[in-house]
């Protein structure tokens, strides 16, 4: 609710509406601020939801919500730490758990934005993009197949540890905090779904307003003013098993290169101040960008994503 607590009534009843369960956990800005210890920064939010960490099962998945916004004490400011209540009450949760079971963790900071350990960093913009202390939080897990949901960054993103280990940092239903109809990294505001069936789960991410299919967006030579000469992809839930490739009148050129860049559209909304009202929005690159050079700029080119779960998507570029 964006430091506005006033607003968890209100909230309360537009989501019952959905007529079905919903498991909420904390975000940085569900938490009160004026208190002199974390321990009291979870007080409103526990008035209105409950506890602010808890567990269930549903079919042959155990689901674990923690809360690993650590309030420092002063003013707003927190970091990503999960602290030792918290990992005792989990190991003591998975201890009814058979290894091996499908596992998810969801908590609102990124355990971890790559998929190798970084060297630390003792500043803000740091620490509270991450979970300082993410790798104890693994080696807890390290007997199960664990998927950890993660948000706060208003981008998307799908980090493959190891086999066993998967982080979805899923972009925002509101994108970039209700400013524009996307997020920071191009992918449309929404939400990911995930299905799951006995041990096994599948998942995608779903544009708001858009069909389930809308899993990439295609501009043309000239949209970049990275690479001006390229076509260019932004394939927002792309992970290490995903494939991108194109087409140039009808002919299979091959897979894109992978970047690390703005998207187009993206970046021309932040850029255009009077669409957002805050200073301080702007757009942040993404891993999931695609580029080709065409041989023919003016040829029918079409791009070709192919999910690691076999679905195909094709879209012209145009």
């Amino acid at each position: 609710v964006f430091d506005a607590p006033h607003l968890f009534p209100s909230y309360i009843n537009h989501v019952s509406a959905l007529q079905f369960p919903v498991y909420r956990a904390t975000g940085n800005h569900d938490m009160h601020y004026s208190g002199r210890t974390h321990e009291t920064s979870t007080a409103m939010f526990e008035k209105y939801f409950g506890p602010s960490y808890y567990s269930f099962n549903k079919g042959k998945a155990h689901y674990i919500i923690i809360d690993n916004n650590f309030y420092i004490g002063r003013d707003y400011f927190y970091m990503g730490y999960v602290d030792e209540t918290t990992f005792r009450w989990i190991e003591q949760d998975l201890a009814n758990v058979p290894e091996g079971s499908l596992v998810f963790v969801v908590a609102h900071i990124p355990t971890r934005l790559t998929p190798g350990k970084k060297p630390f960093k003792y500043d803000f913009s740091s620490l509270v993009e991450q979970t300082t202390n993410a790798e104890s939080l693994y080696n807890i897990l390290k007997p199960y197949n664990v998927h950890i949901l993660s948000g706060h960054m208003h981008c998307n993103l799908n980090i493959e540890f190891n086999d066993s280990l998967f982080e979805h940092n899923t972009a925002a239903v509101c994108g970039t905090w209700w400013q524009l109809d996307v997020c920071r990294d191009g992918a449309p505001r929404g939400y990911a779904v995930y299905e799951v069936d006995g041990n096994g789960v599948k998942w995608y991410y779903k544009g708001s307003g858009y069909d389930k299919d809308y899993q990439f967006k295609a501009y043309t030579v000239n949209s970049s003013t990275e690479y001006p000469y390229d076509i260019i992809a932004n394939v927002w839930n792309y992970d290490p098993g995903w494939k991108v490739e194109w087409f140039e009148n009808g002919t299979n050129m091959g897979e894109m290169i992978k970047f690390t860049g703005y998207d187009p559209y993206a970046s021309a909304l932040c850029a255009d101040k009077s669409k957002v009202k805050y200073s301080w929005i702007a757009p942040v690159t993404t891993e999931h960008m695609f580029r080709a050079t065409p041989q023919n700029p003016k040829a029918k080119i079409e791009i070709l994503v192919t999910d690691r779960f076999g679905n195909k998507y094709l879209n012209p570029v145009k």
